[in-house]
């Protein structure tokens, strides 16, 4: 949250690539981390249903 706090007060003189930079690495962030949590919980939701047979 900080590096988003810094990117919004800083002067007009960065260019225009850091923001741009900034939200692609973000969004790809978010994806990896959404995409993460599905498949552990996939996962969980497999070992729990193969305990559950015996």
């Amino acid at each position: 949250m900080h590096q988003i706090l810094l990117a919004v007060n800083a002067p007009d003189t960065t260019p225009p690539g850091v923001f741009l930079r900034l939200y692609i690495f973000g969004g790809l962030a978010l994806v990896i981390l959404i995409a993460w949590l599905v498949l552990r919980g996939y996962r969980d939701s497999d070992e729990n249903r193969d305990k559950n047979r015996d």
